[in-house]
């Protein structure tokens, strides 16, 4: 929620900005999972958080965080692959995150 906070200065109106702060908020659920899974390495949700706001600086592609199509298509190119890469990572010791702990964590993954 913090993540979603700390970006709803982007929205102009009350829909636009609940809007910003849906998706950076599902954003940084993506960002928690990627550093779990990452062996709690900070260095791969910053690496990929600066790699997107390069891309939205340098092309200019939309004045908030919702972005347009080709933002879209670009953020969902990019998640699909992070996860592709994510599950293969841990493909031999299986992902830290599952079906079992997901809601509650009784191993104490971490």
């Amino acid at each position: 929620m913090i993540f979603g906070l700390g970006h709803i200065y982007q929205g102009s109106t009350f829909l636009e900005t609940t809007g910003v702060f849906f998706i950076t908020s599902i954003g940084a659920i993506w960002f928690a999972w990627l550093y779990i899974e990452w062996n709690n390495n900070l260095w791969v949700p910053i690496f990929l958080h600066i790699l997107m706001n390069l891309s939205w600086g340098l092309f200019e592609v939309s004045s908030n965080a919702l972005g347009g199509f080709y933002t879209n298509v670009f953020r969902i190119i990019t998640i699909i692959l992070t996860i592709i890469i994510t599950i293969k990572y841990n493909k031999k010791n299986g992902l830290r995150i599952n079906r079992k702990n997901l809601i509650v964590n009784n191993n104490n993954c971490y």
